[in-house]
C-alpha cells in the first residue's frame, strides 16, 4: 500500500541515513536534529592543527565497531587509514547509541548512506550539518530464514512467519504495510541472526555485511538468504564517510585520501578482512 503517510515515513527514514548509518534496515526513524544538533566539528585547518582526526563509533557493533581488545571493526580500521594519511592521531568518541553522537564534536561518523548524485560533491556552504563524501562500499539488504523454512519467493510468503526487524526501520514499515507479523526487540544484526539461529524468530532483515561476519564465526549455522526480496532504494545504497560542518578542503582531502588508497589496494584490503568490497565505480565515458 502506497499511502502518503507511508511515502511521508521514507522520506523521513531516508534523510536520516543520510546522516548516520548501520544500515537502512537497523536504523530507527531519528531526526536529523537530535543527531548533529550541538555539534561544532572543525575545518580541515583545525583538525591539522589540533593533529586530531575523532570518530563516533558504536562500543559493540562489529563488524563495524568495537571497543574491546582485538578487532577493532572496518570502520575503526578504515579511520585509522585515512588518520595516518593525514598524519594525525586517530581519536575514537566511544557512544553506546547514535542519539548520543549529538553530545559529541567528532570529526566524522564512518559509515553514512547516499541516496543521490550529491554523494562526495562539494558542501553547498561551509556549515552544512554532514557532507558525505565519495563512496567505498555498498550496503544490500538480505532476508534470511530459519533452518526448516520454505523458501519465499514474495513478501506475502512472510504472512504465516515472525520476521525481526528493528523498531521503526524501513522493513518494519514495509511488514506492517503488508500484514506481516514482526519482532522488533532487536538492537543490530547480530541480535536479529541470532534469534532467527536459535529459532527464536523465523526469518529477520539484515545487511549482507553483517550476515558474511555472523557466517565467518557461525560457520556451522545453515540459514536461508533471498536477496532479491528488498530491492527498494531503502534496502541497497553506497556508503561514504558523513564529514560533520565540514568545510571544502576537509571534503576534498578525505576524497584525494580515499582515491589514493583505492588505489593502492588498501582500501580493498581493510574491507576484505571483513568479506566486504568497495564500491564499483562507474566506467570513464569513452
Amino acid at each position: 500500500m502506497n499511502t502518503p503517510a507511508r511515502r511521508h515515513l521514507l522520506r523521513r527514514l531516508q534523510e536520516t541515513l543520510r546522516q548516520s548509518l548501520h544500515h537502512a534496515v537497523l536504523i530507527a526513524a531519528v531526526s536529523i536534529g537530535s543527531i548533529l544538533s550541538p555539534a561544532s566539528a572543525r575545518s580541515l585547518d583545525e583538525m591539522l592543527a589540533a593533529h586530531e582526526f575523532s570518530v563516533c563509533a558504536m562500543e559493540d557493533d562489529l563488524p563495524f565497531s568495537s571497543r574491546g581488545n582485538g578487532v577493532k571493526g572496518f570502520h575503526i580500521d578504515l579511520a585509522q587509514a585515512i588518520a595516518d594519511r593525514l598524519g594525525v592521531v586517530l581519536k575514537v568518541i566511544w557512544v553506546p547509541s547514535r542519539e548520543k553522537v549529538r553530545m559529541t564534536n567528532c570529526d566524522a561518523m564512518m559509515g553514512a548512506a547516499s541516496f543521490d548524485a550529491a554523494s562526495g560533491s562539494q558542501p553547498k556552504s561551509e556549515n552544512r550539518a554532514l557532507v558525505v563524501s565519495a563512496p567505498y562500499t555498498t550496503v544490500t539488504t538480505v532476508l534470511v530464514t530459519r533452518p526448516g523454512v520454505s523458501p519465499v519467493h514474495a513478501l506475502a510468503d512472510l504472512k504465516a512467519l515472525h520476521v525481526a526487524v528493528p523498531s521503526g526501520s524501513v522493513s518494519h514499515i514495509l511488514m506492517n504495510d503488508n500484514d506481516i507479523p514482526v519482532w522488533v526487540r532487536f538492537r543490530n544484526d547480530a541480535e536479529i541472526l541470532e534469534a532467527v539461529s536459535s529459532e527464536q524468530a523465523d526469518a529477520g532483515v539484515v545487511s549482507q555485511v553483517g550476515l558474511a561476519w555472523y557466517n565467518k564465526h557461525h560457520p556451522q549455522t545453515r540459514l536461508g538468504r533471498n536477496d532479491t526480496l528488498l530491492t527498494d532504494q531503502s534496502f541497497q545504497f553506497d556508503i561514504g564517510i558523513g564529514l560533520r560542518r565540514a568545510d571544502r578542503a576537509m571534503l576534498e582531502r578525505v576524497n584525494a585520501v580515499l582515491k589514493t588508497m583505492r588505489e593502492d589496494g588498501t582500501l580493498t584490503a581493510i574491507l576484505g578482512q571483513y568479506g566486504i568490497a568497495p564500491v564499483a565505480l562507474p566506467r570513464p565515458a569513452k
